[in-house]
């Protein structure tokens, strides 16, 4: 079986603090991860690119593509939270989910400090105010 292909941003402590925890609980070794900035091709694209300086996303091993919160919430899955995945993919809480994300999303910079994952001169100063 292939990977799934995690595709963050390198420039953000707390994406790098996340991706620590997450592969620190891959037991199955079902992960890959790249900073997007510095992906191989395949799996970036030009357009892939663009939607990573967004948000997060995962290139299943099938192919698909996870953007965000339900990159997350796919990522949960995987590794044995198929319960809360499944309860936070539901139709009543995936857009709560996903507004979540964003919210977090724009203000990392403050998540970082909040959860000790700390930035660095310019990292966490990507703007990512658009939904």
């Amino acid at each position: 079986m292939k990977p799934h292909i995690i595709l963050w941003d390198g420039q953000c402590g707390l994406c790098r603090r996340s991706i620590e925890w997450v592969m620190k609980s891959d037991k199955k070794r079902l992960f890959l991860e790249y900073p997007y900035q510095r992906a191989p091709s395949p799996p970036m694209t030009e357009s892939l690119m663009k939607e990573c300086e967004e948000a997060v996303h995962v290139v299943s091993e099938d192919g698909r593509i996870y953007r965000g919160g339900s990159a997350a919430l796919f990522i949960l899955d995987q590794l044995g939270c198929a319960r809360l995945a499944k309860l936070f993919s539901c139709p009543l809480l995936l857009p709560i989910t996903e507004a979540g994300y964003r919210f977090v999303a724009r203000h990392r910079g403050i998540f970082s400090r909040i959860f000790s994952a700390g930035c660095k001169g310019d990292e966490c100063s990507v703007n990512h105010s658009k939904p």
